[in-house]
């Protein structure tokens, strides 16, 4: 499958360990499955079965929103149709001295500054 159907499809962090197009099985409609069912199901139809991957007979027709998320496959998020646009997010972090911060306080500054380079990559950060 070429990497930029699947980079529309699904724009956020895919986790090495994992097939590379499980993501394909995050929150499926009318299936239920966690990471490791969706890794399996991923290696069965592409690897075993031989299946083709999106976009190699036709150009999908949906792709997935975060809904403001990571794409992690424990958080919510829908497929929504191919031409709709994906939930736009804004990050916020007060201006702060950083040295001042306890390390709590940093690493919600870290997963802030994480989650809107996600939003940047996946094309759906507010822009101001």
């Amino acid at each position: 499958m070429p990497d930029d159907v699947l980079d529309e499809l699904y724009p956020y962090p895919r986790h090495p360990d994992f097939h590379p197009l499980a993501c394909l099985f995050f929150n499926m409609p009318h299936l239920a499955m966690d990471a490791d069912g969706a890794h399996a199901m991923a290696t069965w139809v592409f690897d075993r079965l031989g299946c083709a991957g999106p976009g190699t007979a036709s150009p999908p027709t949906v792709k997935y929103d975060a809904l403001g998320g990571s794409g992690a496959p424990h958080e919510h998020g829908v497929w929504i149709k191919a031409s709709e646009e994906r939930m736009t997010v804004e990050v916020t972090t007060p201006e702060v001295v950083l040295t001042d911060m306890d390390e709590s306080a940093l690493a919600e500054v870290i997963a802030n500054a994480q989650a809107a380079l996600v939003a940047k990559r996946a094309g759906t950060a507010k822009e101001g």
